[in-house]
């Protein structure tokens, strides 16, 4: 009845602490895209869930593409593309695809509480965007419109997703009453090699965002974003957060001078710094 599905880049170590009772269940049928990790992770989930489906790919993929690669092979009415870093268990999953089983006439994107703020309690509410580390897809819906925009390695993916699904007439329903808990940012082990390249694509993707769907147009409006964040990385008194703007800032100049997220090779950006 549903596929779940992981994208994990250097993931094994948190997936093994948040999600071993759902992975080792065999409740669900479980897909793990291993996006070229360095630390063995793909033989290390192999061999600890033999029972899961564990998708190798050459290099990294980035999160949509990679999702993609997964999506592309379900076969049952839903898929839950859960982040690694996220504490799902048997019991939430199953209480989230008995919520779209209710709300299957209402919604095609179903999202739980994945921060506190959102564990209202109230049932489904309806949303414009939701927060992308636990997606559940109608898979229908899906296959008429397409899935994640493959020209973002990282970031700005859900939100263009949610924008197309409700610009295509569907409808997407925020779960309050369930919450899975989201440790943000631990889906692989944290460096500045790392935060780097996720800050380079995170203005990238923010242009690239803003311009396909209109919000930005002319020459001024993409510059005056860019300089926004370089004169941030100049004033910052804290050393991580320039390290962090000035990485943003410049992935916006990349894309205002027509780079691409990805090499011709299909390899993300500055992914072979890591």
């Amino acid at each position: 009845m549903m596929t779940i599905i992981v994208v994990s880049f250097n993931s094994a170590k948190t997936l093994m602490a948040c999600q071993s009772e759902l992975l080792a269940s065999g409740r669900f049928p479980v897909i793990v895209v291993d996006n070229a990790s360095k630390d063995g992770s793909a033989d290390t989930l192999a061999a600890c869930f033999p029972q899961v489906q564990v998708m190798r790919m050459e290099r990294n993929l980035g999160y949509g593409r990679a999702a993609n690669r997964a999506l592309a092979e379900v076969d049952t009415p839903y898929a839950f593309l859960l982040n690694p870093d996220l504490e799902a268990t048997v019991a939430s999953v199953q209480a989230m695809l008995d919520f779209a089983h209710r709300q299957a006439d209402r919604g095609s994107l179903f999202a739980p509480a994945v921060v506190a703020r959102d564990h209202l309690q109230r049932g489904a509410i309806s949303r414009q965007w939701v927060i992308g580390a636990a997606l559940l897809f109608k898979m229908d819906a899906f296959r008429e419109q397409g899935f994640f925009d493959e020209n973002i390695f990282l970031f700005s993916e859900e939100t263009d997703l949610c924008r197309r699904l409700i610009t295509g007439g569907h409808s997407i329903l925020l779960n309050t009453d369930v919450h899975i808990h989201h440790l943000k940012g631990q889906s692989s082990q944290p460096n500045s090699k790392v935060d780097t390249l996720k800050n380079w694509h995170r203005g990238w993707s923010q242009m690239y965002y803003q311009h396909k769907h209109g919000l930005i147009a002319g020459w001024w409006a993409p510059r005056r974003m860019y300089l926004k964040y370089a004169v941030k990385a100049v004033l910052a008194r804290n050393r991580i957060k320039r390290n962090q703007y000035a990485a943003r800032a410049t992935g916006m100049l990349a894309y205002i001078r027509g780079e691409k997220a990805f090499l011709a090779d299909g390899r993300g950006q500055r992914t072979d710094r890591l």
